[in-house]
């Protein structure tokens, strides 16, 4: 069947100046998108994907390209026409839903076509309410309303006015996996039956999977754009499904071991919370993980677990052969020191002192002198010789990261935890600074543990362990 073009880019691009300064948000983009067909946008923070979503919704203007919604040049038009484009021919979905909070929902679905003056189709309004489970919610508020439920307003909203294309910026990052899920489900299903295109922004991979086509960019270029299926042919998928439990290596090669590790908050009561269901896994010595999962799904909890920065509410955990959380409280911080290194998205170092002293900072605190030798070889392997004497201020991002690097290294623990390490560094650098902790894992024969949402990330990894969402009880 031959599709129709619904939106088409050519050349479009986007400069920011501040002084003498220019940023590229967006490099000369082409893009066409057809109609009846599900898009994810993916790629790196910082790599412009909302700054693309904004020039396809009209919602900003390119320094210099065209982008054409059913064939007419949007940013020809006047301020006025191109707000009345947007409010017929294109609908918007938030992740904050930009609920009106003093109308009812009825009145928030029918919005764009009150603002445009023209009459709603009651038979469509019916369909879409019904079809999203809110017929009942019609004269309610939005704050008497679950996230969910807010969600599946905005997306009514967005389909009542029969838009051309539909666009959604990470429309399911307030809410629970499960609801989003279904929220996403609902939206995919509506927009097939009413033959609209749908254009998502998304750092899910388990989202992006969900639509016909992947549009990938980096560094503000568009990399490419495939079918779903083949969106991450490069990562070992096998490792991805299956629940939380990570095939179990041999045994003289395991450094960490948990066994039905979980926890739960509140137990027992009308809030309780299953941050991590009963989990197994054998992490071996020398290798590189990364740990992915949707929002919610426990990654930050089973970092905390197992770093034994939190006791679980049931389960063991082994490293290195000793139980862990039979320690005592003394016991356990002695060993997280000893055993354990940790680098965090913040860096985490002490501004008033210089980065040589940051880098033994933990091995000082215990009371122990490094390894003059190995010391000396960690901080060659990062490239920080000449940026012992300088201060955390006088470091770039990538520089700081890698001080904390050395800093979680200095001491050999057997593990290094990391929770999402490169989040403020930009994807040149992040990368940089991934691919040498892995080096440094495999020539020091040291465990890394890397939490992350980005597949990316992941694919840099020797193993991949996938964390099934968890839901709120």
């Amino acid at each position: 069947m031959e599709r129709r073009v619904i939106i088409e880019c050519k050349g479009v691009t986007k400069r920011y100046k501040s002084g003498r300064s220019e940023t590229v948000a967006l490099q000369p983009s082409d893009l066409t998108l057809y109609d009846g067909l599900f898009y994810a946008i993916v790629g790196r923070s910082g790599s412009g994907k909302s700054t693309l979503m904004h020039m396809l919704g009209g919602l900003d203007r390119p320094t210099a390209g065209e982008v054409l919604v059913e064939g007419v040049s949007i940013f020809a038009l006047s301020d006025r026409e191109l707000a009345q484009l947007r409010r017929r021919r294109i609908g918007f979905v938030f992740q904050s839903y930009n609920l009106l909070s003093e109308h009812t929902v009825r009145d928030n679905i029918i919005m764009p076509l009150i603002l445009d003056r023209r009459p709603h189709d009651e038979a469509l309004l019916c369909e879409l309410t019904e079809a999203l489970g809110i017929a009942d919610k019609l004269q309610r508020y939005p704050d008497s309303l679950s996230g969910g439920e807010q969600q599946r307003v905005a997306i009514a909203r967005a389909l009542i006015s029969k838009p051309a294309i539909v666009l959604a910026d990470e429309p399911t990052g307030n809410l629970d996996p499960n609801t989003g899920d279904e929220a996403l489900r609902l939206l995919k299903e509506l927009a097939q039956r009413f033959h609209q295109t749908v254009a998502l922004v998304t750092h899910d991979m388990e989202i992006a999977a969900l639509a016909d086509r992947v549009i990938r960019l980096n560094a503000g270029r568009i990399e490419s754009e495939v079918e779903s299926s083949r969106a991450y042919a490069g990562v070992d998928r096998s490792l991805l499904h299956g629940g939380n439990a990570h095939v179990p290596a041999q045994d003289s090669d395991v450094v960490l071991r948990c066994e039905q590790l979980e926890k739960v908050y509140n137990a027992g009561t009308a809030t309780e919370v299953r941050a991590l269901p009963p989990t197994d896994m054998a992490i071996e010595r020398g290798k590189f993980y990364s740990v992915i999962g949707r929002s919610g799904a426990g990654k930050s909890t089973l970092l905390h677990l197992l770093g034994a920065l939190d006791r679980p509410t049931s389960g063991k955990l082994y490293i290195d052969g000793e139980s862990v959380y039979d320690m005592s409280d003394r016991e356990l911080a002695d060993f997280r020191s000893r055993r354990i290194g940790f680098v965090f998205q913040a860096y985490n170092l002490l501004p008033e002192h210089t980065a040589g002293e940051n880098i033994t900072m933990p091995s000082d605190m215990a009371g122990r002198h490094p390894d003059a030798a190995y010391l000396d070889e960690v901080i060659a392997a990062l490239g920080l010789e000449d940026k012992l004497l300088s201060y955390p201020d006088e470091l770039s991002g990538g520089e700081q990261q890698r001080v904390a690097i050395a800093r979680a290294l200095v001491g050999k623990p057997a593990i290094i935890l990391a929770d999402e390490p490169t989040g403020n560094l930009d994807p040149k650098t992040g990368d940089e600074v991934l691919l040498l902790m892995k080096k440094l894992a495999h020539r020091f024969d040291q465990t890394i543990i890397v939490v992350t949402h980005d597949m990316e990330i992941a694919a840099l990894a020797d193993e991949v362990v996938r964390l099934d969402a968890t839901a709120a009880l």
